[in-house]
């Protein structure tokens, strides 16, 4: 896990962000979603976190400190929040004696000689992954504007907000991608698409561009 850079690992596709890390090797201001079962997602948000051994060498500790966890269905009220002092996650290493013949596991090569919407779609999710940090690096410049009477961490929620359900609607056209509910051509660039718009449109209400083109 690096910091200041969201990190994809595990079966339940996690995804972890830490800010920066501390001589220690200690992650601060930590946050972490996954898939837990059931269509539920988990959402972490901690002071900090640490990486520590196991019992098992191909297994991980991911152990959170002073945070709070959010867990529900999305689309749903059924949600939970809990407090805590200390969350510990485990994860497996991936294993090198073995061949994984996920689409995951493949190399982008391959994926991309291939016909099979399940190789699209992971094509289309590894090339989505560098370009929404484009995206959320640029929707990140209106967001971090705020007025001066508005709360400090007003434009952070709407930004966690914002990040959330672009990654569960990235996730969402994947599936559907696999199941054959949409086009691959259409595939995940129609959820980029979007947010990318939602940026431009914040950027040109704060710059007053839509004043200008209508005075």
């Amino acid at each position: 896990i690096e910091p200041g850079r969201f990190t994809v690992f595990g079966p339940d596709q996690a995804v972890v962000y830490g800010e920066r890390v501390t001589a220690k090797g200690e992650m601060e201001k930590v946050f972490l979603q996954r898939q837990v079962g059931d269509g539920q997602v988990e959402v972490v948000i901690a002071d900090r976190g640490e990486q520590i051994e196991s019992e098992d060498e191909n297994t991980r500790l991911l152990v959170l400190h002073n945070g709070r966890r959010y867990e529900g269905v999305p689309g749903t009220t059924r949600f939970r929040v809990v407090e805590f002092a200390e969350h510990g996650i485990p994860y497996q290493l991936p294993s090198l004696r073995t061949v994984d013949p996920r689409p995951r596991a493949m190399p982008f090569s391959q994926l991309a000689q291939s016909g099979e919407l399940e190789h699209i779609a992971e094509m289309q999710w590894r090339i989505g992954i560098p370009l929404s940090t484009i995206i959320l690096a640029f929707l990140a410049v209106p967001l971090s504007k705020s007025r001066p009477r508005a709360g400090r961490y007003g434009r952070l929620a709407i930004g966690l907000l914002v990040f959330i359900i672009y990654l569960n609607m990235l996730s969402a056209a994947k599936a559907w991608i696999e199941q054959e509910t949409i086009s691959a051509s259409l595939g995940l660039w129609w959820v980029h698409g979007c947010v990318l718009l939602f940026a431009l449109g914040l950027l040109a209400i704060q710059n007053g561009w839509f004043r200008r083109m209508w005075p």
